[in-house]
C-alpha cells in the first residue's frame, strides 16, 4: 500500500507543472492520461460490458474502454477534515489503479473514524455516523469522476435501496459474489485477490467493505446521511469548489 502510494504521488509530482500553468482562480486542470506504460496506451480500441443499476432495472451498460486515455479532469480542491491528503487517491483513480484506490479508501475510512479505529485497525458500525461528511464527498467525488459513474459508495447506496437492505441481494448485484460450479460463495478478498480492480467490474462493486465482523458496517456505510445530501447521481453538475 505504501509502495503504491509513493509511485501515485512519484507520478502527480510529474504533472506539477501544470498546475503551475494555471491561475490561483482556477480550480481544475487538466491531464492528458497518456503516462501509462506504452503497451496500456497503446492497447486497441475495445469495448466492455459492466452490470449497471438504475432504478429497478438492472441493464447492460457499456464501457469504452479507450476513452481512459481522454483527457480528464483532475480536482485540485480535495478538502479532509481529518488532515488527508487526497492527492495520492487521485492519482491512482487519474491512472485506473483501483485496487491502489481501494485500499487506500478503506485505510482513509479507518483514520477518518479517528484514533480508536486507527489503533485497532478497523472501523466499528457505531463509528460510522461521526464519520466527516467532508472526506467522504472528497473520496466519493474522485470515485465517481474515475470510473465514469459507476463505482462509489453513493453507487452503492443506490443498489442498496434498490435490494431494499437485503445484503445477499446487495452482494450478488454488486459481484461480491462469484460461482464456484454449481454454489455460489464470496468472492475472496485475501491471499490473491478474486475482486475486480477496472472498468468491467459490475457497477457499485467498489470500494470494498470487509463484513468479516457483521454486516452492520456495511449497513450503517449505507445509512449516512452523505449520501441523500447530494444528488450523486448527477455528480457532473454537483459543484464543490470554495
Amino acid at each position: 500500500m505504501a509502495f503504491r502510494i509513493v509511485l501515485a504521488t512519484l507520478a502527480y509530482l510529474a504533472l506539477a507543472s501544470a498546475f503551475q500553468s494555471v491561475g490561483r482562480g482556477m480550480s481544475m486542470v487538466s491531464v492528458t492520461r497518456q503516462i501509462r506504460t506504452g503497451s496500456q496506451a497503446g492497447r486497441s480500441r475495445s469495448m466492455e460490458v459492466a452490470s449497471a443499476v438504475d432504478g429497478d432495472v438492472e441493464v447492460e451498460a457499456e464501457v469504452d474502454a479507450s476513452s481512459a486515455d481522454d483527457e480528464v479532469a483532475i480536482p485540485t480542491h480535495l478538502p479532509s477534515d481529518s488532515g488527508i491528503d487526497y492527492v495520492p487517491l487521485a492519482t491512482m483513480l487519474s491512472l485506473g489503479d483501483f485496487s491502489g484506490a481501494d485500499d487506500f479508501t478503506r485505510d482513509a475510512l479507518i483514520k477518518i473514524a479517528g484514533p480508536g479505529a486507527v489503533k485497532r485497525n478497523f472501523v466499528y458500525f457505531t463509528e460510522v455516523d461521526k464519520l466527516p461528511s467532508t472526506d467522504l464527498c472528497t473520496m466519493e467525488r474522485l470515485w465517481l469522476l474515475f470510473s465514469k459513474g459507476t463505482q462509489g459508495y453513493s453507487v452503492q447506496k443506490r443498489v442498496w435501496d434498490v435490494e431494499k437492505g437485503n445484503f445477499d441481494r446487495f452482494i450478488k448485484r454488486i459481484g461480491w459474489t462469484t460461482k464456484d460450479g454449481d454454489s455460489e460463495r464470496l468472492r475472496r478478498w485475501y491471499g490473491q485477490s478474486e475482486f475486480i480492480y477496472d472498468m468491467s467490474a459490475p457497477k457499485g462493486h467498489l470500494p470494498l467493505t470487509s463484513a468479516l465482523r457483521g454486516t452492520q458496517l456495511i449497513k450503517k456505510l449505507m445509512e449516512h446521511p452523505v449520501w441523500t445530501e447530494y444528488d450523486w447521481k448527477n455528480y457532473k453538475d454537483l459543484k464543490w469548489e470554495p
